[in-house]
């Protein structure tokens, strides 16, 4: 590879670089006032999650992002096979009781050398990097059959993994989406897209279907919450008188009634709730702008990238954080049914944060390359 340097322009992109900055700061805000009651009833003082999200979560994770973004995008080009087969032999390791961890009765969580992380978190973005540099390496040919059922398999075999062995819904859906926004922008045929949407909506049907409790939370979307208020609806109506609460201004910083142990998971599944509550239409139209400018900036870097491993990364990156964070807010506001699935860089949990920070640390360096010729 050679890169003409009188077309690079060096360094991060300004703008991706202080959004992404401005996010991550503002997350910090949010769980320090959302996770403070259960902080002071666990531990005995408010600022446990929050300490705990900076110093092991967000302080490594920008580590992470420092170090990836000094290496050169390609790089991931030629270590991206060896690297999902070895983040898929990782989550492999939920099968094995000395390494695993059951929370909630769900086996998904590893510990490894003292250090206990989601594996499929990494899964999502060895993935990512796979798909890319298959639909990047054979461009047209994609529409043949046989390499089409091919990166359809690899796609397949990882929602699957996540979703029967993990009981972990919410990243296969990440998986899926990630998967097939990269699909989209590729020279795949259109009655294929076609095809392969109304296939990931069928099998996301039936993987509801076959989990007694996915499908009641699906009854209780579709029927409203109203049904059953002190059991599968307590949560959505919970959200939803926290966010009506907020009105236009909220009611104040570090004011919240609802996380007063009336909003389950305040800290993860519900903070855009408390936020809400707190900050108001006003504070959530500021939130939904970082994202959107966040999300928009990367949209347009992949199309000022030449090169096309690079783009399909910076359209997996973005569809995958837009996805993920629509999922969340939309469950709060009952537009989707809940998922579980973490609001980016502000809901608790140091292995989101970690797989987050390295996927922006590889789109920042992406981003040095833009307008640049790769050859």
């Amino acid at each position: 590879m050679r890169v003409k340097s009188k077309q690079l322009l060096q360094g991060i992109d300004s703008m991706f670089l202080i959004t992404f900055g401005i996010l991550v700061l503002l997350g910090l805000v949010i769980l320090q006032t959302a996770s403070s009651v259960t902080s002071f009833l666990e531990y005995g003082h408010p600022y446990h999650y929050f300490l705990n999200q900076l110093m092991e979560g967000v302080a490594p994770g920008l580590v992470f992002f420092l170090i990836l973004s000094k290496i050169p995008y390609t790089f991931w080009r030629k270590v991206s096979f060896i690297g999902f087969i070895g983040v898929f032999l990782l989550n492999c390791l939920v099968l094995f009781p000395s390494f695993a961890t059951s929370v909630n009765g769900a086996t998904r969580w590893i510990n490894l050398f003292g250090i206990g992380f989601q594996p499929a978190e990494l899964l999502k973005l060895a993935l990512l990097l796979y798909i890319a540099m298959l639909l990047a390496k054979f461009k047209e040919s994609l529409n043949k059959l046989n390499i089409l059922v091919f990166v359809l398999a690899i796609i397949g075999i990882s929602v699957g993994f996540v979703v029967i062995i993990q009981s972990n819904l919410s990243t296969g859906i990440i998986l899926m989406v990630l998967s097939g926004g990269m699909l989209f922008q590729s020279p795949l045929k259109s009655r294929y897209l076609v095809m392969l949407g109304l296939g990931a909506v069928l099998i996301a049907f039936i993987f509801i279907l076959i989990e007694p409790y996915r499908l009641q939370r699906l009854m209780t979307f579709s029927q409203g919450q109203e049904q059953d208020l002190l059991g599968t609806g307590y949560q959505i109506e919970q959200n939803l008188i926290a966010v009506g609460s907020g009105g236009v201004s909220g009611v104040g910083w570090n004011q919240s009634r609802q996380k007063f142990l009336y909003l389950p998971e305040a800290r993860t599944d519900s903070i855009f709730a408390v936020y809400g509550e707190e900050a108001g239409f006003i504070g959530v139209t500021i939130l939904v702008g970082i994202f959107a400018a966040l999300s928009f900036r990367i949209i347009w870097l992949s199309t000022q990238v030449k090169d096309d491993f690079g783009r399909y990364i910076l359209i997996g990156g973005v569809t995958w954080f837009m996805a993920q964070a629509f999922l969340n807010i939309g469950a709060t506001i009952k537009l989707v049914p809940l998922t579980g699935i973490p609001l980016p860089f502000i809901s608790v949990g140091n292995s989101s944060i970690w797989v987050l920070c390295a996927l922006f640390g590889i789109m920042a360096n992406v981003s040095t390359y833009r307008r640049a010729k790769i050859e």
